[in-house]
C-alpha cells in the first residue's frame, strides 16, 4: 500500500482515538474535578499530536533507494578514474574538451575506445 494512505490512515485512528477517550473523559466529569480534566485533556492531546508529528515525519524509503544508486555509479566511476594513470586521465581530459565536429562523444565511449587502445 503507498505510503499517504497509510499515514492517513494512521493519523486518523490516532484522532479518531483521542476523540472516543475525550467524550468518555468528559462524560465521566462528574466524578472528576476540573482542574485533573483539564489536565487529562492537556495529556491526550499533546499525545495526539506528537503521534500524528511522529507519523508524518516518519522517514521515506523511496529517497535512500536513489541515493544508494547515485552513490554505486559514483563509486564506479571514481574507480574507473582511480584506475587510470595520468596518460589515460589526460587523454581523457582532451577528448572530452575536443569539438569532435560538433558532435557530442559519451563517456562510455570513450572507455571502450581507450579499452581497445591499451589491447
Amino acid at each position: 500500500m503507498p505510503e499517504a494512505p497509510m499515514r492517513l490512515a494512521a493519523t486518523m485512528f490516532i484522532w479518531v482515538a483521542f476523540a472516543i477517550v475525550a467524550v468518555l473523559t468528559i462524560a465521566n466529569a462528574m466524578f472528576i474535578d476540573s482542574v485533573p480534566l483539564v489536565f487529562i485533556m492537556m495529556v491526550l492531546g499533546f499525545s495526539a499530536a506528537s503521534g500524528t508529528r511522529a507519523v508524518w515525519r516518519a522517514g521515506s524509503t523511496a529517497a535512500p533507494v536513489v541515493e544508494t544508486e547515485k552513490a554505486k555509479r559514483r563509486s564506479r566511476l571514481e574507480r574507473l578514474l582511480d584506475e587510470m594513470d595520468s596518460d589515460e586521465l589526460e587523454q581523457l581530459r582532451t577528448r572530452l574538451m575536443a569539438e569532435n565536429d560538433g558532435e557530442q562523444v559519451s563517456i562510455e565511449d570513450l572507455i571502450q575506445q581507450a579499452r581497445k587502445d591499451r589491447q
